[in-house]
């Protein structure tokens, strides 16, 4: 709504030759940005920062790919459940192990056997052409590998050797005769050639 002038008054310098006409609105002036909004954008920038040095130092902790389109393997302390590439996941464990101390300094050897005994047989099977794929579990490995053609000898110690292995792993329980059970069915769970 357009506001008129008063006329002005004989001998003033008001108004002028403008007097009575109408004067544009103008638009309402926008408050300044308070010290809190810029509070507010100056701590998601910093998160930002935090989160993208974060992701460059866990990139650092995952294996590159090789020339030939495959992995690497995984590095020397990675859990040795698996010869599979490292996940974004896997590697926060591993980084918060290790830097909380939880990563075991003295593993139980008995432990060690039966869980070396499995990846002995992961491996083997591996060189047969039938390695374990990195989401499967070593149920559905077992279970997959353990279908004809395989001899129903070499799946049962298969299956009786992966039962040992997830109760070495998963509830690090392994006596010395589980241990030497487990070493003589890695012997009859390999692929036959």
């Amino acid at each position: 709504m357009a506001r008129l002038r008063p006329a002005s008054r004989p001998g003033s310098d008001e108004g002028g030759d403008l007097a009575g006409e109408a004067l544009p609105d103008l638009p309402p002036v926008e408050p300044m940005e308070t010290p809190e909004s810029l509070a507010v954008i100056l701590g998601l920038a910093a998160a930002l920062a935090v989160g993208i040095l974060l992701l460059l130092v866990l990139r650092r902790m995952l294996p590159s790919n090789s020339a030939a389109g495959g992995w690497d393997g995984p590095a020397e302390d990675v859990s040795p459940l698996d010869d599979q590439p490292l996940s974004w996941g896997r590697a926060v464990r591993r980084w918060w192990r290790e830097w909380t101390g939880a990563v075991d300094r003295d593993p139980d050897p008995q432990v060690e056997r039966v869980r070396a005994a499995f990846r002995q047989v992961l491996a083997g099977w591996a060189r047969a052409g039938r390695p374990r794929a990195p989401v499967e579990t070593p149920a559905e490995f077992t279970r997959r590998v353990g279908r004809p053609p395989t001899d129903p000898e070499t799946a049962a110690a298969l299956e009786e050797l992966r039962r040992l292995y997830e109760r070495a792993r998963y509830g690090r329980a392994a006596g010395k005769t589980e241990a030497d059970q487990a070493e003589a069915l890695a012997a009859q769970a390999r692929p036959r050639r």
